[in-house]
């Protein structure tokens, strides 16, 4: 699997690009005004569908389907959500309902193809999948996926022919030049296999598993000097990569550099060890066991100093457990360790921004927000932290645009609404605050603090029965405020709810 190349990532892409917003021919018999409504509907979600704003356009297409049950388009358009959200038996269905009623689409055809091999049924897979390339013969990414169910049902032969159409439909497809050699090079059809895997580093000079399958071609044919070349090639790419030192200690020891060959090795067995306490402390993590993870990461980072993942979750442990000294200490020692570029980076200088403001330090956390933000302008974590420390700092202006840049980033983002509409209250916008909270709400109905703040808002206006139902809300969500402030409201309504 290339992580890198982000397969998954891409797949998903295909198949919400396709989501579709065409006109097509009702089977059953509603009345021309339903139809048109329902197609609208779809049209609207095929919108928020390619936004990945996935319940809303799940909410959206069953309310075009209540109108015209036999609207194929919003049928294929749910089965692309349900995907997204992982539920392909669901999403099979869907698909397999789109298709009685619209026959003959090679995306659907596709989308049905991607659903059916989560499911490991590969040879249904394949057929669908073949039945979309005889609609649509110059679709790389029909070739593409083809060959990645004939690779999981072991068929290699064909599966080298389906990654070699895809090449030749688009010569630059990272993935298909990547398996496509990997076949051919377990195959021992080696010059061809190095033939693809050049001209993918030519694309990806720093791509580590093409890197290491080509280094490891030179390997078998006792090229020390090409692999070892390669191999450090990869390292410097990705300097924790395990495999990377392993194969780097047996192209030494090939040539014949036994020295060099045990200091790789040994190496491998540190990072792999580091590795190990990590993987180990974060399964402690999630069980919320934070002793046993907060000693696991230690170990990690005793093993590996440079080990900057480790020591963020180790912040991020700390912070959980309440010691926000030590947290702080973790998070800063974690951007002392990592170099530009490292992914590691944005996460670490996000933990320095959240502990401080847990610190009421709003001033350190901006900075380290907009160290963030200079680093990777795209991180919704790095402006939204940025907003709440302008909000501390009651800069709310600048808190504003932070928050609507958060916004333009992720539509769905609750809190941002929220902390939108406790501004305009404080400037007496009180229509765009009810807007705001009214969006948070949408977007959470469970969210007790924009429940709470809505019954502020209420009694503002002296709306007092309102803003009963409001507090009551909040308190059945579980607002540790709004037992009290309904209990103020019993002199200006009749029977508090």
């Amino acid at each position: 699997m290339l992580t890198k190349w982000g397969l998954i990532v891409s797949l998903m892409l295909i198949l919400l690009n396709s989501a579709c917003s065409e006109k097509t021919p009702a089977v059953s018999e509603p009345s021309m005004a339903q139809r048109q409504e329902a197609q609208v509907l779809n049209n609207r979600a095929a919108l928020f569908l390619r936004q990945q704003r996935l319940q809303r356009a799940l909410t959206i297409l069953k309310q075009a389907l209540e109108l015209d049950p036999n609207l194929g388009q919003a049928h294929f358009n749910i089965g692309l959500v349900q995907a997204r959200l992982g539920e392909h038996v669901a999403a099979i269905k869907s698909f397999e309902k789109a298709l009685k009623l619209t026959p003959q689409v090679a995306d659907l055809l596709f989308a049905l193809g991607v659903s059916l091999r989560s499911q490991h049924r590969y040879l249904e897979a394949a057929g669908r999948f073949q039945e979309a390339i005889a609609l649509v013969p110059d679709k790389a990414a029909y070739h593409f996926h083809l060959g990645e169910v004939q690779r999981s049902a072991s068929d290699f032969a064909a599966a080298i022919d389906a990654f070699e159409a895809t090449i030749r439909l688009d010569s630059t497809h990272l993935e298909a030049l990547y398996y496509y050699g990997d076949l051919l090079a377990r195959d021992d059809q080696t010059d061809k296999a190095k033939m693809a895997w050049r001209r993918l580093l030519q694309i990806q000079p720093q791509a580590v598993p093409t890197l290491l399958g080509l280094g490891g071609v030179y390997l078998k044919e006792q090229d020390a000097a090409q692999a070892v070349a390669l191999f450090q090639r990869a390292i410097q790419a990705e300097p924790r990569h395990t495999q990377a030192h392993y194969l780097l200690s047996q192209a030494y020891r090939q040539a014949g550099q036994e020295v060099l060959g045990d200091t790789a090795l040994k190496q491998f067995q540190r990072l792999s060890t580091a590795q190990k306490h990590f993987e180990q402390g974060n399964l402690y993590a999630y069980r919320g066991e934070l002793t046993a993870a907060i000693e696991s990461f230690n170990l990690a980072v005793q093993v590996d100093t440079a080990f900057v993942a480790a020591y963020v979750r180790l912040g991020m442990a700390h912070l959980r457990a309440d010691s926000k000294a030590q947290a702080l200490v973790n998070a800063k020692q974690a951007v002392s360790q990592a170099h530009e570029g490292d992914l590691a980076l944005i996460e670490a200088l996000c933990l320095v921004g959240d502990v401080s403001l847990s610190m009421a330090n709003a001033e350190a956390a901006k900075q380290a927000f907009a160290q963030a933000i200079e680093t990777d302008y795209s991180s919704e974590r790095a402006h939204f932290g940025l907003a709440r420390s302008h909000y501390q700092l009651y800069e709310q202006n600048e808190a504003l645009d932070e928050f609507d840049l958060t916004l333009k980033l992720n539509p769905d983002q609750r809190e941002a609404y929220y902390y939108r509409g406790l501004i305009f209250m404080t400037q007496q916008r009180l229509q765009d605050a009810v807007l705001s909270f009214q969006q948070c709400i949408k977007i959470d109905p469970k969210y007790a603090p924009a429940h709470y703040a809505v019954g502020r808002l209420l009694v503002q206006q002296r709306d007092y029965s309102g803003a009963a139902k409001a507090y009551k809300k909040a308190l059945d969500l579980g607002h540790p405020k709004a037992k009290e402030q309904l209990a103020a409201l019993a002199p200006h309504v009749k029977t508090v709810p």
